[in-house]
């Protein structure tokens, strides 16, 4: 997506239609460049890393005498599935109220096992 706030009239060196094809000619050339993400901006000296690439990983966890199979994307560096505990923890969320149309808490963070029980 490309924006241009008050540019210049057509023609002028700050025009939008010069901005686009600045812009298209930055494009083109980054994804022409030996086939890979570039890594130095198209302005200045400043440099981008390359988006790390994910992977798909299938792992089983055990914990205790319980054992899940889990299918996931994952980023380098990043952690793998751990379920808290076996059990698990209650998260109690009470629904509405007289006169309310609300849900306290508004957030909650579960983690696998956990349970989350709706209270009128």
């Amino acid at each position: 997506m490309v924006f241009a706030i008050n540019p210049g009239a057509d023609g002028a060196a700050n025009s939008f239609a010069n901005f686009k094809k600045a812009a298209l000619a930055v494009g083109a050339s980054l994804s022409t460049a030996s086939g890979k993400p570039a890594t130095t901006a198209a302005y200045g000296t400043a440099t981008i890393p390359v988006a790390p690439t994910p992977t798909v990983v299938t792992q089983t966890v055990t914990l205790g005498t319980e054992t899940w199979t889990s299918t996931y994307s994952s980023y380098p560096n990043s952690p793998g599935p751990t379920p808290v505990s076996a059990q698990g923890v209650v998260h109690k969320i009470v629904v509405g109220g007289p006169g309310i149309l609300a849900f306290d808490p508004t957030h909650v963070s579960a983690a696998p096992r956990d349970t989350i029980v709706f209270e009128l």
